[in-house]
């Protein structure tokens, strides 16, 4: 009885030791059928506006673009970033574009757009070497599990026999 309870601990270790090479390679294979989503910006600056004025400006710029874009603060200055994603570079960047020329359009106050976004050149999603880390990372904690059992199950000590009456 003693022997499968160590053999269970062994076994167990080898499985935990197997996930690592297994979540890495299922991690890999995930993100490469992930589609690849691109990101474009357009720099703008809004003056004379009361931040509630500002935020309403730039929520119609925003929706414009749908769920798939974003506004970004820059820090210490009046500027503002007007980001867009789609799976295509071009069309990212012509979203940006939009919503910043709408922003210019509609806004009470003056609105400088201080740069176009162009197209990107490498997908900003998915993050594969992020999603690996941390697959990878999971796989360590568990292969780390694994040799702990496997030491536990060769270093347990037997269980003394019972010697008959």
């Amino acid at each position: 009885m003693a022997g499968l309870r160590r053999n269970n601990f062994i076994i167990s270790g080898v499985v935990c030791i197997l996930c690592f090479p297994f979540l890495l390679i299922v991690a890999g294979m995930w993100s490469r059928f992930l589609p690849r989503e691109y990101f474009s910006k357009a720099t703008v600056e809004l003056k004379g506006a009361s931040d509630y004025e500002y935020h309403q400006a730039l929520m119609k710029a925003l929706g414009r673009l749908g769920a798939a874009g974003e506004i970004r603060d820059i820090r210490q200055t009046d500027l503002k970033e007007i980001g867009a994603f789609d799976t295509d570079p071009v069309q990212a960047a012509r979203k940006a574009n939009e919503a910043a020329e709408t922003l210019r359009q509609t806004s009470q106050f003056p609105v400088k757009i201080w740069e176009k976004a162009e197209p990107a050149m490498d997908p900003s999603l998915p993050r594969v070497g992020f999603i690996l880390l941390c697959a990878g990372g999971v796989g360590l904690l568990c292969a780390t599990v694994g040799v702990a059992l496997i030491v536990f199950g060769l270093i347990r000590p037997k269980p003394p026999l019972m010697q008959g009456a």
